[in-house]
C-alpha cells in the first residue's frame, strides 16, 4: 500500500489534520534542510503512526531519494516531536512525503511536478 503514496506530493486527504500540524511547524523541517549538504531535488518519505492521543511513534524512512541519512534522521525526529490532533481517536499510519525542490521544502499547497 505504501507504493501508491510514493508518487504523490502530499499525504492523502484523510490526513489533512497531519498536513496542518506539519505546516504550522515548517521552521523545524526547514532547519533540517538548512543544516544538510543537499543540493538536489528529491523526496524523503517518512512512515509513522499517530496514536489515539496524537502522539507520533514508530517512524521510519520509507524512501530517501536524496541519500542523506543526516537529513532523513532530522526530518524523522522533527515529525516525531510534533503533537497531532486526532479527531475520531483511532491510531493511524501516516506516510508523509517531504518534497525538496530548488533547495527548499515544498509544502503540499506549494508542491508541483
Amino acid at each position: 500500500m505504501v507504493a501508491s503514496y510514493l508518487d504523490n506530493l502530499a499525504p492523502p486527504p484523510a490526513h489533512e489534520s497531519i498536513r496542518n500540524v506539519v505546516a504550522a511547524h515548517r521552521a523545524e523541517l526547514d532547519d533540517c534542510l538548512f543544516g544538510s549538504a543537499v543540493h538536489s531535488d528529491g523526496r524523503v518519505v517518512v512512515r509513522f503512526h499517530v496514536s489515539a492521543t496524537g502522539v507520533a511513534a514508530d517512524a521510519e524512512v520509507a524512501l530517501d531519494e536524496l541519500d542523506d541519512p543526516m537529513l532523513s534522521d532530522c526530518l524523522v525526529k522533527s515529525l516525531l516531536s510534533l503533537s497531532y490532533s486526532r479527531e475520531g481517536g483511532a491510531e493511524t499510519e501516516v506516510v508523509y512525503p517531504i518534497v525538496i525542490q530548488s533547495g527548499a521544502i515544498q509544502y503540499p499547497e506549494e508542491a508541483h511536478e
